[in-house]
């Protein structure tokens, strides 16, 4: 906690270090992770010197200084060596690097209070809240996810494994093949072998007859190996090369085997190549330190791609000797109490080190890497947040899309807002392209001005495909959405509006996506909110386009269904709109039919419209009745200011409890982020679809990274299976069979002396309503 940490910065200043303080390096110096190891030293050493530099500039008065142990590779080694250290007066450690050998020491530290902290074990068995054990890694539950991912994008349905084992290859290949089933993929007993084994000669015969019965059942192209292994998987290729079956189906790899197979070797390079070998490795975005620890350890190592794990070792001691800086203190309990708040702090070779509650990074995301002209190229990655493969091929440069908003005209209110989240959420996925190294390409919106008028909007999609743009991201309203449709259907393009909600865009196949449900859905949560607040009859006026009307029919279909009374109805255009006096007038006329039939307390106004409102509701206070009864509007009301700062307008909709819906809030970060920056920006949030707007920039650009393509055919045939592992700022962006947001719930909000206040919920999968405080209480 921050405000914890500088309450008690004065007590730990006065903490005294020894001038020497040693922690302690568990590293596979031999064994069948010595490469790694050779690495992981280099990599300790560096940030020893850092930061020992570090704390002469500030003047600190002691020193870092590591004690190293080799682990062998070996779980009883490793034991032996933490023993060693602790026997120093050690009892803060980084590593082991094996799941297995840090398993292993973990009773051990448990038991004498010691912190171990690996850079490299990924064992979910190890996922322990509030044990010895902290990870700078992510546990495989995610390395899981991305072998079962990349196995269904290539085609394969029935899966052989193979694997050590030991506690990191147990946990690996439980974790891939509860994915891999979950998303319908079968896999075979496998072959479990010892991880002290040094010949595979009977494990690779059974690997070959399972193989071929899984051929037999499924066809060669749907049959796929899986390699869970550290160095011996040499052995193993080098036995299953003299099997055809063998080499006529792909093979998958862990991190591990990319790291651990000698492409040096002639049969392991040919197998390995001929059988299109693809291996899973750790993804650690580069922070600001990783260009400066990559170039020296290349000149120590003289090797041109030390793996991420160099990266997570650097930070693990940084991050420790950062902690005990901090407290003053090598004591574990104290370490422990302030280690998750340095390491969030903290900014080093990696971007982000936040620890989860079991002490493990929070995530990290996969490349994919395959054999090529003798070493281990990446040629796509595995995004964790988004269940998400890249293509191998990435688009280059500057990549153009249209936004397509109304800045000007009867809508410009809200046009602003949705054009700005549009260019915020572009902003930050270009940021993220570069946080996972796709430096090649960045996204970029070209506005455009409908000017609040459909024609204008068509215009303004021509325009962007004479250009060469034919992804466009609006139109906002749905009047415009529904012009702009008859040109996007014929030329190929896609437009993916923020704001769109008439029921009558909801068309499978077309070339409209929305990021909003459609507005069958809040029409049933209006019927349903005036039965509820015993409603019997309603009086409408309502905007004459495609949203005005839509939401209307759908509104009074459902509540005439239900057996209760709509007048007929007010349908205003923007002339119509230009003489509110006369609508006004008309309205009341209805409203005084219903009353003398129902009485005041059980008719109400539906109003849905825009901007113009203002101007209808001023007129209405002419006639004392249509202040007496209750009135509801559409969502675009909702949270509104415009009819809260006219005194008119503000003293009808206090008075008559104006009540409106709005999408729910997620309360997902993104969401959070976003409404403080419009907080920020414009001192309010301007307008619920600010989320919506903010998301499509995302759902387009890992479209295209899923697919390496950037034009709306192929952008258009993975947009939904993007948006179905999508939570941004609307939650899961999930789209329905008519390309739509499927629906969640609506929030209810009315009007009190306070302003806009949030009472209440309607749930579309109970139908029914929940207030958070009686609607009495605001009356």
């Amino acid at each position: 906690d921050d405000d914890m940490m500088m309450a008690d910065d004065d007590d730990m200043m006065m903490s005294k270090l020894p001038e020497t303080v040693t922690i302690g390096i568990l590293h596979p110096r031999s064994g069948g992770l010595s490469g790694l190891g050779t690495q992981l030293e280099a990599a300790t050493d560096l940030a020893v010197a850092d930061f020992n530099e570090y704390l002469q500039e500030s003047g600190a008065g002691w020193t870092l200084k590591a004690a190293v142990e080799d682990t062998a590779t070996s779980p009883v080694t490793a034991v032996l060596g933490i023993e060693a250290l602790y026997s120093k007066g050690i009892n803060l450690v980084v590593g082991p690097a094996a799941s297995t050998s840090t398993s292993q020491v973990k009773k051990y530290a448990d038991d004498q209070d010691m912190l171990i902290f690996s850079c490299c074990s990924t064992s979910p068995a190890l996922a322990i809240a509030g044990d010895s054990v902290y990870r700078m890694v992510s546990d495989d539950t995610n390395q899981g996810k991305a072998i079962a991912e990349l196995l269904s994008t290539r085609g394969v349905t029935a899966l052989v494994p193979i694997w050590r084992a030991d506690t990191y290859g147990d946990g690996l290949h439980d974790a891939a093949k509860n994915n891999f089933e979950a998303s319908g993929g079968i896999v075979a007993e496998g072959i479990r072998y010892d991880q002290e084994r040094k010949e595979f000669g009977l494990e690779v015969s059974d690997l070959a007859d399972q193989v071929q019965d899984m051929i037999d059942e499924h066809g060669e192209d749907k049959v796929a190996v899986l390699l869970i292994a550290f160095e011996e998987s040499i052995q193993i290729v080098q036995s299953a090369n003299q099997y055809d079956v063998l080499k006529q189906v792909d093979w998958y790899g862990s991190e591990a085997v990319a790291s651990s197979v000698d492409l040096s070797d002639q049969i392991v390079s040919e197998f390995v190549e001929s059988t299109e070998f693809l291996s899973t490795d750790i993804y650690l975005s580069q922070g600001e330190l990783a260009q400066s620890v990559l170039d020296r350890l290349k000149d120590t190592l003289g090797i041109d791609d030390p793996t991420s794990f160099t990266f997570a070792a650097y930070d693990a001691v940084q991050i420790l000797a950062r902690a005990i800086e901090y407290t003053g203190s090598t004591e574990t309990s104290e370490i422990k109490a302030v280690l998750h708040s340095v390491a969030s702090e903290y900014q080093g070779a990696l971007p982000d080190s936040e620890l989860n509650e079991n002490g493990d990074l929070v995530k990290n995301d996969y490349a994919v890497k395959i054999a090529m002209d003798g070493k281990w190229v990446t040629t796509q990655k595995y995004l964790i947040d988004y269940n998400l493969i890249t293509s191998a091929t990435q688009p280059e440069g500057i990549i153009e899309v249209g936004s397509l908003y109304p800045i000007t005209g009867q809508s410009s209110a809200t046009g602003f807002a949705t054009r700005d989240a549009t260019a915020l959420g572009a902003e930050d996925f270009n940021k993220y392209l570069a946080s996972i190294g796709e430096h090649g390409w960045e996204l970029k919106v070209i506005e455009e001005d409908s000017a609040s008028v459909a024609l204008v909007a068509l215009e303004k999609a021509q325009t962007f495909h004479a250009r060469g743009i034919d992804i466009i991201i609006g139109p906002r309203p749905s009047a415009e959405a529904k012009q702009v449709k008859t040109y996007t259907d014929k030329t190929d393009m896609i437009a993916i509006s923020c704001c769109s909600t008439t029921p009558s865009l909801s068309i499978a196949g077309d070339s409209i996506y929305r990021l909003a449900p459609d507005d069958a859905n809040q029409g049933i949560a209006l019927a349903t909110l005036f039965e509820t607040e015993g409603i019997e009859a309603i009086a409408t006026i309502t905007r004459n386009d495609a949203y005005g009307i839509g939401l209307l029919n759908a509104t009074v279909t459902e509540f005439t269904n239900r057996g209760y009374e709509v007048a007929e109805a007010i349908n205003y255009d923007s002339v119509a709109a230009a003489t509110p006096g006369l609508l006004a007038a008309e309205l009341n006329d209805n409203v005084q039919e219903l009353v003398d039939k129902h009485g005041t307390d059980k008719v109400a106004v539906l109003i849905t419209g825009f901007a113009e409102s203002v101007q209808i509701m001023e007129a209405v206070s002419e006639y004392d009745i249509l202040g007496e009864i209750r009135w509801f509007g559409a969502e675009t009301f909702t949270s509104s200011t415009n009819i809260l700062t006219n005194a008119i307008t503000n003293e009808l909709v206090t008075s008559t409890n104006f009540t409106s819906l709005a999408i729910a809030t997620t309360a997902t970060d993104t969401e959070k982020y976003i409404i403080n920056h419009f907080m920020t920006e414009y001192g309010e949030v301007p307008t619920q679809y600010i989320r919506n707007a903010y998301d499509i920039p995302w759902l387009v650009g890992l479209s295209m990274l899923h697919t390496g393509a950037t034009d709306a055919i192929s952008v258009k045939e993975v947009l939904g299976d993007v948006g179905a592992n999508y939570v941004g700022a609307v939650g899961k962006a999930a789209f329905n069979e008519a390309g739509d947001l499927v629906p969640g719930d609506y929030s209810i909000w009315t009007v009190t002396e306070d302003g806009w206040k949030e009472i209440g919920n309607y749930s579309p999968l109970t139908k029914e309503i929940t207030y958070y405080a009686a609607m009495s209480d605001n009356n």
